[in-house]
């Protein structure tokens, strides 16, 4: 499977990225970096507004399991404007946390790919201020032929072959940032600026089509429970199971589910897929959990397809809230996740341990 991770920005807050992103940054007095109503399907987005500083910084970062070294990237991306010199938008580290390559808006709105600090391509086409433009980037990382491919909107603007990618000398590529993560001194930054981005996925060129490419210009919906499943097996805090892991945002220990019971079970019923007819490529289970007690503790996210519960792997949670998140491109083994499959099946978790 190479679909890593998606985000639509839709199902927590600015003082929650932490729980989802793993980290987070922002530089300069007045800078700030917000989830809000800045999406482009009325919805939520992330957006970062540069503050009075000559280095600024915004950005958001998430280390997955990449394998091999082949990243792809797609983000609907929104420049209120640009600062007087070029500013990075997007990256990938190696796992020495260096920077391997970016994605830089320049002043004039094209946008260059670089190894490092050097330029090793140039997308002459320039975005629009005001406006989503959906960003999609493939790199493959090497000494030599080492390849780049970006798309706006579902169109190639470049493909370059045979290139040097490979900055110094990692030998993986766990880290995506989404912003500005390392600071540029060079940049005279004007306060004010703003980048806005949605309908963030990621993958790697493992696995079988269409996961291990391009998947085009897609958004990232996120769907709450609307009803109890077959199996309510927890114990709700108050209220029924739904009705405390129905909030759009997440309010830890104001409600919740809990249980010490091993291989207890909730599923719910959900909110339909939001786009009728719409291809869907992927589920992510956004489980914001933490454990009560010491020793091990382990939850498994659950699909129940066809009166049958599919389990997924083992989430550890840790001794504060934090997102376990999963990523299934069935609805069952062998099962697509077609409209009506996902509208009928109940999504839940399972304590393993």
């Amino acid at each position: 499977m190479a679909l890593l991770f998606m985000d639509s920005f839709d199902h927590y807050l600015t003082a929650d990225i932490n729980e989802k992103w793993g980290s987070s940054g922002v530089s300069g007095a007045s800078g700030t970096i917000a989830i809000g109503s800045f999406g482009r399907h009325s919805s939520s987005g992330f957006r970062w507004v540069t503050g009075t500083y000559n280095a600024p910084q915004g950005y958001l970062s998430k280390s997955l399991n990449i394998v091999g070294n082949t990243i792809i990237m797609g983000f609907a991306f929104n420049p209120s404007a640009v600062l007087s010199v070029s500013t990075q938008i997007a990256a990938i580290l190696d796992n020495t946390a260096t920077l391997n390559n970016a994605l830089k808006l320049n002043s004039d709105l094209t946008m260059a790919v670089t190894r490092g600090a050097a330029t090793i391509g140039t997308v002459s086409t320039p975005l629009s201020t005001g406006v989503f433009t959906y960003i999609e980037c493939k790199i493959f990382i090497a000494n030599s032929g080492g390849t780049i491919d970006v798309q706006y909107n579902g169109i190639s603007v470049l493909s370059l072959t045979g290139l040097d990618t490979l900055n110094i000398s990692g030998t993986s590529f766990p880290t995506i940032i989404f912003g500005q993560h390392i600071a540029d001194a060079s940049t005279n930054a004007s306060s004010g600026r703003s980048f806005t981005y949605d309908d963030i996925y990621i993958c790697d060129a493992t696995g079988a089509a269409p996961w291990n490419n391009f998947l085009g210009d897609v958004r990232v919906d996120a769907r709450l429970p609307t009803a109890a499943g077959t199996t309510t097996g927890w114990t709700p805090s108050s209220a029924l199971n739904y009705q405390v892991v129905d909030d759009i945002n997440p309010n830890d220990d104001i409600d919740y589910n809990s249980t010490s019971t091993l291989n207890a079970i909730d599923t719910f019923v959900t909110q339909d897929a939001p786009v009728v007819g719409a291809t869907l490529y992927g589920i992510q289970h956004n489980l914001n959990l933490k454990k009560m007690d010491a020793g091990p503790a382990s939850i498994a996210p659950v699909i129940r397809h066809s009166g049958t519960n599919n389990t997924g792997s083992n989430i550890n949670p840790g001794t504060s809230y934090a997102y376990g998140t999963q990523i299934a491109t069935e609805i069952a083994p062998g099962v697509p996740i077609t409209e009506a499959n996902f509208n009928a099946a109940e999504f839940g978790y399972k304590k393993t341990v």
